[in-house]
């Protein structure tokens, strides 16, 4: 009897080890693939409804409108065409913008339902990322990369796996860099060729900097308008997102749709809506991770007589000082459930959790070698920087007070950039002339940050050159062989 007892305690024992012990089966026994990964930008990753898959970023969804739309237009000859389009039929325009116009405070306002309160818990919980491939928005909002995954599929999917990884981008990117490496693991890529647009690129930088094992998993990585050191225009968002779009209409040739809005009495309730996108951008933590960096300041594109930050006409000069600024704006503050701001026991504000450790974020994208030599992590795996340029960028910032206290703030502009992030912000400080000769570094000539990665049509002969040197294929001529076969010839006429 006690045998048998003995024999069903093992046996019992061993059933529920099992799934441990699979769970533990080493990483080498998984057969390993090579993947293409494309890593979405911030704001750019689709989010869904996990109760029923409706679309809840974009709200749009439609078929009739894509990334690709907005490509190589001008945004006045765009209004026109989706105007008179399909796209105003299927849409019930008071149902998806009324609610954002009147502020209403529930999930029929998209902007709302999307918004973290104070404790970085969504308005509505049941909003996650698109993972399924079968919808549009698993390519992004508006389909953004949609025309590049199927155009990689097409040359590559042969030899590679093209996947795109999603994350939710209103959270810490501490946990997108989590996900980017489990993702790597599970499916155990290795010789893999990483795409990251804009924010994704600070992403893969944090994922490259956790470990060895990451970095060996790459065989080339390429960033396209990546924002390894930040960017002002995050900056100027959470001071005055009206000032913003102000000026980014302004200074890329698009004041005309001011003076629309102006026509059509408009410009009061876009403010409002500003407002509500401000409370937005203010909540969501990689906003304010992607505030430009101390390494930034110290770039060669700002010198003595040319400062990249000032308060009162006097430069920053520490990176102790850029924090202290950073802390002492209003969007950096807490606050409770009717608006009124947080205090410590000490009466200084209580900062919002990715203000307070934002240093520690920033640090989180390098790597310190057994030297003691502390580098960005890109610069240790094979990295191609891609980058627009001659577009107007905020470049710096000028805060300025009257004699009555009141605060007057400045950002100026660039065109050493594509729109949204400085070349040195791209490159976090290394030497583009040296990048440049050995072909690690990029420039399209008069390419803004949103064509540099989502106009398949301009960035795929160059993806694919930079996709080649680590291929085992030869990507060029079978992307050559693809556009012929979809050249159809016409008919011959008839002999008579």
């Amino acid at each position: 009897m006690k045998k048998l007892v003995w024999i069903l305690v093992i046996v019992l024992a061993i059933s529920m080890l099992l799934p441990t012990l699979a769970a533990c089966t080493p990483e080498e026994e998984i057969p390993s693939k090579k993947a293409i990964v494309w890593v979405t930008a911030l704001l750019a990753g689709g989010l869904v409804d996990s109760q029923d898959g409706s679309a809840a970023w974009d709200p749009i969804n439609s078929e009739n409108l894509s990334m690709a739309n907005f490509m190589g237009k001008e945004i006045e000859d765009l209004i026109p065409e989706l105007l008179g389009g399909d796209l105003l039929a299927e849409l019930d325009i008071s149902a998806l913008l009324g609610p954002v116009l009147d502020g209403v405070e529930d999930d029929s306002n998209f902007l709302w339902r999307l918004t973290l309160d104070e404790n970085r818990v969504a308005n509505d919980p049941d909003v996650v990322v698109a993972t399924d491939p079968s919808i549009g928005l698993y390519y992004g909002v508006l389909r953004a990369y949609e025309s590049q995954i199927k155009g990689l599929q097409a040359v590559y999917g042969d030899e590679y796996e093209v996947k795109v990884y999603a994350y939710d981008w209103r959270y810490d990117n501490h946990l997108a860099a989590e996900g980017l490496e489990k993702f790597m693991q599970e499916n155990n890529y290795r010789d893999s060729v990483i795409l990251a647009h804009s924010m994704g690129g600070a992403v893969v930088a944090e994922y490259l900097a956790r470990s060895q094992d990451n970095r060996d998993r790459v065989a080339a990585y390429v960033s396209m308008g990546g924002t390894l050191a930040g960017s002002f225009d995050t900056w100027h968002m959470m001071e005055n997102p009206a000032t913003y779009v102000t000026d980014l209409l302004e200074n890329n040739g698009m004041s005309s749709i001011l003076g629309l809005l102006d026509l059509l009495n408009l410009r009061d309730k876009v403010q409002g809506v500003l407002r509500q996108v401000q409370d937005f951008v203010v909540s969501t933590d990689t906003f304010i991770q992607l505030l430009p960096t101390w390494e930034l300041l110290q770039s060669a594109h700002y010198s003595a007589d040319n400062p990249a930050v000032t308060v009162d006409g006097v430069a920053i000069t520490s990176e102790e000082q850029l924090l202290d600024l950073y802390a002492s704006r209003p969007w950096a503050w807490q606050k409770d459930a009717d608006g009124n701001y947080v205090y410590n026991e000490d009466g200084s504000h209580k900062l919002r959790y990715a203000m307070e450790g934002l240093r520690e974020y920033q640090d989180s994208l390098y790597v310190t070698l057994p030297s003691g030599e502390r580098v960005i992590s890109t610069s240790l795996v094979n990295t191609y920087y891609v980058t627009g340029a001659e577009v107007a960028t905020h470049c710096g910032v000028d805060i300025t007070h009257d004699e009555e206290g009141n605060e007057s703030i400045t950002f100026r502009y660039s065109y050493e950039g594509d729109m949204q992030v400085l070349l040195h912000s791209l490159i976090e400080n290394q030497d583009p002339d040296a990048l440049l000769e050995n072909g690690h570094l990029v420039v399209m000539h008069g390419a803004n940050h949103y064509s540099v990665g989502c106009d398949w049509n301009l960035i795929k002969e160059e993806l694919i050159r930079l996709i080649d040197t680590v291929a085992e294929t030869d990507g060029a001529a079978r992307a050559a062989e693809l556009e012929a076969e979809q050249q159809v010839p016409g008919e011959e006429e008839p002999i008579e």
